[in-house]
């Protein structure tokens, strides 16, 4: 087994029942602007979806919360699980 940090190049694949199904590629990090979105996209996608960011199961509260010490809360997510948020 080859390790994931070692500086070869590594080209992983998906393969269900000995057939190549797609190629897994690398990624690079990249800023919200410059993948053409903006921070409003990103709440967007959380709100639509909250198990994408694998943290349990939650659920969304509100969004853009005004704080009464200032500034906004972007999103507010409570787990259902415990009840925390």
């Amino acid at each position: 087994m080859r390790d994931h940090h070692s500086s070869e190049s590594w080209n992983p694949v998906l393969i269900m029942g000995g057939k190549k199904l797609i190629d897994l590629v690398d990624y690079e990090k990249l800023s919200i602007r410059a993948a053409g979105h903006d921070e409003f996209w990103l709440q967007d996608r959380i709100v639509e979806n909250p198990k994408k960011l694998n943290l349990g199961d939650l659920q969304v509260i509100t969004r853009e919360k005004v704080q009464s010490s200032g500034g906004r809360l972007d999103i507010l997510l409570k787990d259902s699980t415990d009840n925390s948020m």
